[in-house]
């Protein structure tokens, strides 16, 4: 895996509301929204490695669909591990009702008192949309009736419509400079010291945006 390159004003933005000073907010949510391909699930994946000791626990959950994120989210029954629902193996209960029961026994254990330290993050939210809206789509589900009523929480989605669900961060084309650094690093060429490249005049003819 290539290194991370910049992000750094939208990295420093997400820790002003999920690592503020105050710690008694017990709910703290950060929306990542933009266009597809422009790197909000990378700027995730970055901050939940490089900030993982900040939190007592970090939960990667993919919302492509909600029989995915229930399964993904059910899975963690057996990380916590919450013994009721976990056979003598370890492993989630076989049964007609074995994963709902998961389900539900990890959403229970994320709203437990004084547990509010760990992040979860809930990538490519791309297919909410509210209760009660009237549109007929079986793949359309509502990411609220998913999300823990406390602790630290990161949504990536193309839908601007998700702002309001927390501190809302647009992700736009990164900067020239920050591009020139991954075509660097991509193809070997080396930065001098006042990081520019003896190749940019041609590396300058590229439309700069996030690969």
């Amino acid at each position: 895996m290539g290194k991370f390159v910049g992000r750094n004003l939208e990295l420093a933005l997400m820790d002003k509301t999920l690592i503020p000073p105050d710690k008694a907010t017990r709910s703290r949510r950060v929306v990542l929204h933009g266009l597809g391909g422009i790197g909000k699930t990378q700027i995730a994946v970055e901050y939940a490695n490089s900030r993982r000791k900040n939190f007592s626990a970090v939960f990667w959950i993919s919302a492509k669909s909600e029989e995915v994120l229930k399964h993904m989210l059910a899975a963690f029954a057996e990380r916590i591990p919450l013994q009721d629902v976990l056979d003598s193996s370890g492993q989630i209960i076989k049964s007609n009702d074995g994963l709902e029961r998961a389900y539900t026994a990890v959403k229970e254990w994320l709203d437990l008192p004084d547990n509010h330290r760990w992040l979860i993050v809930f990538d490519n939210v791309d297919k909410h949309q509210p209760s009660g809206s009237g549109r007929d789509d079986t793949k359309i589900f509502d990411i609220r009736h998913h999300i823990p009523g406390q602790g630290n929480v990161i949504i990536t989605t193309r839908s601007a419509d998700l702002r309001r669900l927390g501190e809302d961060i647009e992700i736009e084309n990164m900067s020239e400079e920050e591009s020139l650094q991954i075509l660097c690093n991509a193809s070997g060429v080396h930065a001098d010291e006042e990081g520019e490249s003896h190749h940019l005049p041609a590396l300058q003819h590229i439309h700069f945006v996030h690969i």
